[in-house]
């Protein structure tokens, strides 16, 4: 079993084309054939079934084969990333979640500076609510997420970033603005708008 013959498979039966899946692998549609032929006799199993001219269905060896691919493809991309690291190339995907006004108003220099200096690394940016980030973070989908350290699950690494500092709008014309500070007594009676309940 050879590594083009399992991608040229994993290829063909996501495209569910050989031409299509000649095209990916850089391959002639005849040679991409032949590689799932010599893998099928390999294996003692036909892997994929050729319906008319033009469609291609997995038999079931096929389908417990593409999961086998699956885990091979995935495998050779976190070697990759490995040994990347310990040539000390930064570069693969980078997968960030966090609030839409995180996003937009913390993260653009950040992100900037990162880029300039790891050109290399792919970023996937995912504008969540915070309990998503948080859930995100847990199940391993995201590299790294941005939300309150006061939600924060038990079993996270968390690292302080930044410094929240709460402020309070008012129109030009409320009675506050004619003093230079107040307390939380102070505007206890003010009617407020607040937002709503269930997003954090």
């Amino acid at each position: 079993m050879e590594w083009q013959q399992i991608l040229g498979f994993y290829h063909t039966a996501r495209l569910r084309s050989f031409t299509k899946a000649a095209q990916a692998t850089f391959r002639s549609q005849s040679a991409l054939s032949q590689q799932i032929k010599a893998l099928e006799e390999e294996l003692d199993c036909q892997l994929i079934e050729r319906i008319g001219t033009r469609r291609l269905v997995l038999t079931t060896f096929g389908e417990h084969f593409l999961q086998f691919a699956d885990k091979v493809l995935l495998e050779r991309d976190n070697l990759l990333s490995e040994l990347n690291e310990l040539r000390d190339l930064h570069r693969g995907p980078l997968r960030i979640a966090a609030p839409f006004t995180t996003l937009y108003h913390l993260m653009p220099r950040p992100l900037k500076r990162f880029r300039e200096r790891f050109p290399e690394v792919r970023f996937s940016i995912l504008d969540r609510p915070q309990d998503a980030v948080i859930e995100l973070v847990r199940n391993g989908d995201v590299d790294f997420g941005i939300a309150l350290e006061s939600i924060a699950s038990k079993g996270l690494n968390v690292v302080r970033w930044k410094k929240l500092h709460s402020v309070l709008l008012m129109p030009k014309n409320h009675p506050l603005t004619n003093q230079k500070s107040f307390t939380l007594r102070d505007i206890r009676n003010a009617p407020l708008i607040l937002p709503p309940k269930d997003q954090p």
